[in-house]
């Protein structure tokens, strides 16, 4: 069974959700960077921010991707027929 592959991008263009459905059928989802500009390291405020943020929270937020509710009902559906042991 060759890997099923499918991709969602978020609502600003900026990031995707990957399901993959491997060999062993099991289901792995990968978030990407996805933006038109091309990746820009960190500015040190911004690196203050995530160090103030560790610091006072205990943990990194991880980012997030904005599905339409289009975008997420198809996300589930595949996600269901992925799932399904006929798929």
């Amino acid at each position: 069974m060759n890997p099923i592959s499918k991709i969602y991008k978020c609502s600003c263009w900026s990031e995707a959700v990957e399901i993959v459905k491997n060999e062993d059928g099991d289901i792995e989802m990968c978030f990407w960077q996805i933006g038109l500009q091309p990746f820009k390291p960190p500015s040190l405020k911004e690196k203050f921010r995530w160090i103030w943020y560790i610091l006072t929270h205990k943990t990194f937020w991880s980012d997030e991707c904005i599905l339409s509710r289009e975008t997420a009902n198809q996300l589930g559906r595949d996600l269901i027929n992925l799932t399904d042991n006929n798929t």
